[in-house]
């Protein structure tokens, strides 16, 4: 039957030419697209003035704190937030006549601008500090 085959015989190559196609088409089918997917298009980052993730709450909270001191109507801008850690729960800002754990404390540094000056702050668990020696602020009101 090979030699048959291969000799070309009339009757048998409608069958075979059938057969080539259909393994033609099933390897076809096994094959690699025109490329790679296009990957969709990546979300724009986040202003350098948002944050975002666990330290967010103690953002909020420094600019509300810095608005009260500065007064209502200033524009508050996030300089930057780096994640530390304090050596007690003093957030590395110890008030006098205070005892605080002597524990690693977990936290942030959190720099604001306005007006053209950075103030800092240190936030953990559900703390900010200002700290003063960073730029002469203003007291709170009625304190």
């Amino acid at each position: 039957m090979v030699k048959h085959i291969l000799r070309g015989c009339a009757s048998c190559a409608p069958r075979s030419v059938l057969g080539l196609l259909v393994i033609l088409l099933i390897f076809a089918g096994c094959a690699p697209t025109q490329g790679p997917a296009t990957p969709p298009p990546r979300e724009p980052a986040a202003a350098p003035t948002e944050t975002v993730g666990p330290e967010a709450h103690l953002v909020e909270m420094a600019k509300a704190d810095l608005q009260k001191r500065l007064g209502e109507g200033k524009t508050i801008t996030v300089k930057s937030v780096e994640a530390t850690e304090f050596p007690d729960t003093s957030l590395g800002v110890p008030e006098k006549g205070r005892m605080y754990a002597q524990v690693i404390t977990s936290g942030y540094i959190i720099k604001l601008a306005a007006d053209g000056a950075v103030y800092t702050y240190h936030a953990g668990g559900n703390r900010v500090v200002y700290v003063p020696d960073t730029k002469e602020i203003p007291k709170l009101q009625g304190s």
